[in-house]
Order: structure tokens, then sequence, then C-alpha cells
């Protein structure tokens, strides 16, 4: 990856900007590969996992993967193609990507919608353990 990178030959990922930027970092070896390597292990599983939820929810309530679906095909529509470069590679140019960006966000609210209440029904990553003060805790056993 070091050589490809000083040879500009890598599309832009956050690998080739600590490698670039290694020494203004003040990163070791060992730390740019432990840097990089963490952020892809935390993403390896839920990355997938995320994308296994959407795919459940979208089975569980197919009249709103329909709204989702009638909304992606009228912003983005079958014209706007995108192709990962890293399919390029494997003789796989014929195949038609077509995705939103960003700049669609505003345009897609059913998406955004769908997107947020699926991680909140079902987060991939637990940030910490959810607990209320006593005080505000309802129980029929207590004296309250």
């Amino acid at each position: 990856m070091r050589r490809q990178v000083r040879g500009e030959q890598t599309p832009p990922s956050f690998a080739k900007y600590v490698l670039s930027q290694q020494e203004s970092l003040g990163l070791s070896d060992d730390e740019a590969a432990y840097l990089v390597g963490t952020i892809f292990g935390t993403t390896s599983d839920t990355v997938p996992d995320g994308m296994i939820y959407v795919f459940l929810t979208a089975a569980r309530y197919p009249d709103a993967q329909r709204k989702v679906q009638e909304e992606l095909d009228a912003v983005i529509g079958q014209d706007r193609g995108l192709f990962p470069q890293s399919l390029a590679g494997m003789g796989l140019t014929e195949i038609k990507f077509t995705a939103p960006t960003f700049a669609d966000e505003d345009d897609l609210p059913h998406l955004k919608a769908f997107l947020l209440e699926t991680s909140r029904c079902a987060p991939v990553a637990t940030i910490g353990i959810c607990s209320l003060p006593s005080s505000l805790m309802f129980s029929p056993y207590s004296n309250r």
C-alpha cells in the first residue's frame, strides 16, 4: 500500500490519508498500522450487521420499502450511474450502479427516516449501558 500511495495509484481512503500524513501526525509504522487496522476491524462487522437489519426491516415492512424505492426512483432514477472502482478490475464494467449521494439527502426524507428508524430499533453497536436514575424508574413493586 505504501508504494501505491507514493505512486498515487490508490483512491482516497483513511489508510491512504494516514500513510500520507504519518510523519506530520508523528506515528510510527506500528501505530499507523494499528490505527488503520482498528478502523477496519470496527467497521468489518457493524456495517454488514447494519445492512442486514435494513434488509430485514424492508422485508418486514413492504409498504415502507415500496415508498423508499419509489422515492429513490423519483430522485435518483436510472440515469445516474456509479461504478465501484474495485469491480472495474474484475471485468464487471457492464454492471450499472445507481446510488444516492449526500447531496440528495434533503430530497430523500423517506429513505432517511427508514434508515434512522432501523438504527433506532436495531442498533449495531452498544455505546453504553442504558440506565435511568431510580427517581425516574417505574416498577409495579415499588412503594410509589
